[in-house]
């Protein structure tokens, strides 16, 4: 069975990203380029002591269901246009997070230290 282009994109990607190894820029906690650095608001500090345990993985796409664009970042800046798409408008008022987001090209982009 022939596989789409897209596929074999796909799968050159997650190879090259694979071997990728990423720095931190210390102590500040950033990771050095090509990481994207996208400082968000909704960063509080981290209390004395308190180190992490857990990474937690979630699946997010803004509007719903529709892939690709900086609708997330935007929510993650607060900077979502509450016109932009109906589904905008029921979190508006969110102020949240992540550490990283991994973009459906395997680039990453960094939000909190």
């Amino acid at each position: 069975m022939r596989r789409s282009a897209v596929v074999v994109g796909l799968e050159t990607k997650a190879r090259e990203m694979k071997s990728r190894r990423y720095r931190f820029e210390s102590p500040c906690g950033w990771l050095l380029p090509p990481v994207e650095r996208i400082a968000s608001p909704n960063c509080d500090a981290r209390p004395d002591g308190a180190a992490p345990e857990v990474v937690i993985v979630h699946a997010v796409s803004l509007p719903p269901r529709q892939y690709g664009g900086r609708y997330v970042e935007d929510l993650f800046t607060n900077r979502l246009d509450p016109a932009a798409h109906p589904y905008f408008r029921e979190i508006a008022g969110l102020r949240v997070s992540a550490h990283f987001l991994v973009r459906r090209d395997g680039s990453l982009a960094q939000f909190v230290p």
